[in-house]
């Protein structure tokens, strides 16, 4: 065996050597790569995978190639049928059970070919943390991975052909949590005309330590209106960005642009109460129903969600009245009686001034000089 083995063609490098060869083998090498393009992911938002599975042998696959996915938790996708994009995903079928894709093809690949097919998932609101999502290829005659992967193998892989042939990851992406929206009176009641503050906290408790271009619109209740006197919207701490007002019934005031580069930062507004106003109220807690649930129209590239907790500061309205009466029922020419104004305040508010009021005596009566208060 050692000279036999020793031979490298006729007579070489011994006489009675012989070789046949090297013949080529002909085999399928399939392989998979995964990706999503990115290194985070949003909390409560999608992330699309791109799965291309390649073949590096010599001869074109045959006969059904299966690919698993294994989802991590806090990424879930509808069960079923799986809607599929990339070139070649009309090649492709994909059912999902849990966490677990399963997707087939009995389209060749043929000589350094590839397939490529796109899903998109789900991540969980309020993961966070970091996620990592692997996957396997197998079948379609490749003599070193010949049967189908599952679940249990797919999810062992922890990187490309790693443990074993047909592995691939991606991954670990950081989780960017969103940020939540919370507002808050700085008074629980206002009396008719005077002012309080409405105070917005956006508190960033993600791994992401910027969160920018937030927009979001707050309605007022047509028993408030913004405070003409002091337009501008001030940003506490490292939050930055603009606003705008539209006055009218009822007033909408609209911030776009925030960026919440770290914690937590406050946006105030000052607004004034007016009960003589179209639709003005203090019934339930001074406001319509409806403004507790007013903070709405929340969009961004952050995909801010609506954590608001329902607020209302009670309005306390200014409601005088007016009533006259006389002291005697008749009276003789030449003779005194009184004329009695009652005003009564029927409102929540205790203070009432700069009331005026005038009364036309008639032609039979006139203001006595003697006794004018």
């Amino acid at each position: 065996p050692a000279t036999a083995g020793a031979c490298t063609g006729t007579n070489a490098p011994t006489e009675g050597c012989a070789i046949d060869g090297p013949d080529t083998v002909n085999a399928v090498n399939l392989g998979l790569a995964k990706t999503n393009g990115s290194a985070t992911v949003t909390a409560g938002g999608t992330t699309t995978y791109t799965l291309t599975v390649t073949n590096s042998g010599n001869i074109a696959s045959s006969g059904t190639i299966t690919v698993v996915d294994v989802l991590p938790a806090g990424m879930t996708i509808t069960a079923g049928a799986v809607t599929l994009g990339g070139a070649q995903a009309l090649n492709w079928s994909c059912n999902a059970v849990g966490q677990n894709i399963t997707c087939t093809s009995a389209t060749a690949i043929g000589i350094a070919g590839t397939s490529v097919f796109t899903f998109t998932p789900s991540i969980t609101a309020g993961t966070t943390g970091t996620l990592t999502n692997p996957a396997q290829v197998g079948g379609g005659g490749d003599p070193t991975n010949p049967t189908a992967p599952t679940p249990a193998t797919a999810g062992a892989c922890t990187g490309t052909n790693a443990p074993t042939e047909g592995c691939a990851v991606d991954g670990p992406d950081t989780v960017n949590a969103i940020p939540t929206l919370t507002k808050s009176w700085s008074t629980s009641t206002i009396n008719d005309g005077a002012d309080t503050n409405l105070i917005f906290t956006l508190t960033n408790s993600g791994t992401n330590p910027a969160h920018s271009g937030i927009a979001f619109t707050e309605s007022l209740p047509a028993s408030l209106r913004f405070n003409s006197a002091t337009p501008t919207v001030v940003f506490g701490g490292t939050c930055t960005g603009t606003s705008a007002v539209t006055i009218g019934t009822p007033d909408t005031i609209a911030f776009s642009g925030v960026s919440i580069p770290n914690g937590i930062a406050s946006c105030t507004i000052t607004v004034t109460a007016v009960t003589n106003r179209a639709g003005a109220t203090n019934a339930t807690c001074g406001v319509p129903a409806a403004f507790t649930n007013s903070t709405t129209n929340i969009t961004g590239t952050t995909n801010v969600t609506n954590g608001v907790t329902p607020q209302c500061v009670v309005v306390n309205t200014v409601a005088p009245t007016l009533t006259k009466a006389w002291s005697t029922s008749t009276i003789n020419d030449g003779a005194n009686t009184n004329l009695i104004f009652t005003l009564t305040n029927s409102g929540t508010n205790p203070a009432q001034s700069g009331i005026a009021f005038t009364e036309s005596l008639p032609a039979s009566l006139r203001f006595n000089s003697a006794t004018p208060t």
